[in-house]
């Protein structure tokens, strides 16, 4: 399958996984939208990316909350941006919890990311993709 001229939205871009697939991607003439929550590691990414000639926007955008999930849904719609296919890498674990033991708040982030705002982002991104693309 081609991916030239496709538009593909990156969740979590900045991460392991979704950096790996940025780069991966951008050899393919698609244009990448990739999100993270640190500018300045979008910034590296976009600028690795554009070296190899690749189009590339970012947003920035915390996912741990519903209202800042809802924050990142809005800058999409805001920009009118349509996609052909949407990844999402964004996850969270803490590590610094010890022996299993996982605190209200730590439990709440990790839902809030892994599950809740992926699934804010489709829901709100759905009408985005278009009928040969997909999630």
């Amino acid at each position: 399958m081609s991916l030239r001229a496709k538009k593909i939205l990156i969740i979590g871009a900045t991460g392991g996984i979704g950096s790996s697939i940025s780069q991966s991607l951008s050899n393919n003439e698609a244009h990448l939208i990739l999100h993270g929550k640190q500018e300045a590691k979008l910034k590296v990414l976009a600028d690795e990316i554009t070296f190899t000639g690749a189009s590339v926007t970012f947003y920035v955008g915390d996912l741990s909350t519903e209202d800042s999930t809802r924050l990142f849904c809005n800058q999409l719609n805001d920009h009118n941006e349509s996609f052909d296919w949407i990844i999402y890498c964004a996850g969270y674990i803490d590590e610094t919890e010890s022996q299993g033991l996982i605190s209200a708040n730590s439990a709440a982030k990790t839902f809030n990311i892994n599950v809740l705002a992926a699934e804010a982002v489709i829901q709100n991104c759905e009408t985005k993709i278009s009928n040969q693309g997909g999630v």
